[in-house]
């Protein structure tokens, strides 16, 4: 009886300690979390790649080194050079607004910068009928708010920018050793998976599936939006074309913002500056060849190769943006998965229960 108790007490602490050491080694893995996520994701997405370099001779680690390299030089690279030149066309922006605002060669007054946005303003604001609507008021009443407001989302932005940067560097060189060393975790998860090892590792194809998926649904088709929207500020004369390709490409991999948010304010500046057939082509690119790319290409890429419903697709890629933040956009999906496949075994698992056959076996599972 004592050592029945005894044994039963052990067990307890190693239980104990087994959740002590996985909360521990949780909060110490927290401040790294977004960046071993996005590590995960290249991985996966550059591993076929490595996969075939390993089977033509090459050594893992050089292999592994490879396509690092070749992942900075396709991803980070890029993203630094388009940083740079947007960072460029922002400041000469800064620069020729503030040669516009400037009082006798003084800079920036506060006058001078009401004058300018009620004389940019106002224009619109008659279209809507607002006309008593009165910006230099508005900024005499709120002005030290607004300036408060501007500096702290400025702070704010520059402390983003330094962590995404810390970020990137922190994800690529941990993607490195995740190729290199992440058959070795291979086995251990399957021992430890509670499920059988056929089902673990269908797992983790359709987590693969779902990440090489969501990346050709977003990242690509938001590339062939921004593409087409940029070419069309290009030939439209807009003002920061590039800035605003660069916007643009951004805000289409978030669901429910997209790009009207740029195109739809960019025709109603050239609307507002004269330029009525502008602002109509520009519409009517955007609402017929830029939205419908999303529409018709984005639900293709993820929808079919996951075999989720577009509906899933959507609130998968909304509720991971708005929880994890941009990585979300892979976490997303891949919970819902993730709660796919497990609600598929459970499923499976009544039907073996009941004596009906595997899912497996039934015809109409079979495509088309």
């Amino acid at each position: 009886m004592l050592e029945t108790k005894n044994s039963d007490l052990r067990r307890a602490m190693f239980w104990v300690t087994v959740v002590a050491v996985g909360v521990g080694l949780f909060m110490l893995l927290t401040p790294f979390f977004a960046a071993l996520l996005w590590a995960l994701a290249l991985s996966i997405l550059i591993y076929p790649y490595y996969k075939r370099l390993t089977k033509k001779g090459w050594n893992p680690t050089v292999a592994s080194l490879w396509a690092t390299f070749l992942v900075a030089f396709v991803i980070v690279l890029p993203f630094l050079g388009v940083g740079t030149v947007a960072g460029v066309q922002v400041s000469a922006f800064v620069s020729d607004l503030n040669s516009e605002l400037s009082q006798d060669g003084n800079g920036v007054t506060a006058q001078g910068f009401s004058e300018y946005l009620e004389h940019t303003i106002d224009p619109l604001l008659a279209k809507v009928g607002a006309q008593n609507f009165s910006v230099r008021k508005w900024l005499s009443e709120n002005g030290q708010l607004a300036l408060r407001s501007a500096g702290s989302a400025l702070y704010a932005g520059l402390k983003n920018l330094v962590l995404t940067i810390g970020t990137m560097a922190i994800s690529v060189f941990t993607m490195f050793f995740m190729l290199r060393d992440g058959h070795q975790l291979l086995e251990p998860a399957l021992d430890v998976s509670p499920l059988p090892r056929e089902k673990t590792l269908a797992l983790f194809d359709r987590l693969a599936l779902t990440v090489r998926s969501v990346f050709n649904g977003v990242v690509l088709v938001a590339l062939i939006q921004g593409t087409i929207a940029g070419a069309t500020y290009w030939a439209l004369g807009v003002p920061g074309a590039f800035l605003l390709w660069c916007v643009t490409i951004v805000l289409c991999c978030i669901p429910l913002l997209g790009s009207p948010i740029v195109f739809v304010p960019v025709a109603i500046k050239l609307f507002l500056d004269g330029q009525t057939i502008q602002a109509l082509v520009m519409l009517g690119v955007g609402f017929g060849i830029v939205s419908q790319v999303d529409n018709l290409l984005r639900p293709y890429f993820i929808g079919l190769s996951t075999k989720m419903p577009t509906i899933v697709v959507f609130f998968a890629l909304l509720g991971g943006v708005l929880l994890f933040g941009p990585v979300g956009l892979v976490i997303g999906p891949m919970l819902v998965a993730l709660a796919s496949f497990l609600f598929e075994m459970v499923r499976e698992m009544r039907r073996l229960e009941n004596g009906a056959p595997p899912l497996a076996a039934e015809p109409s599972q079979a495509p088309g």
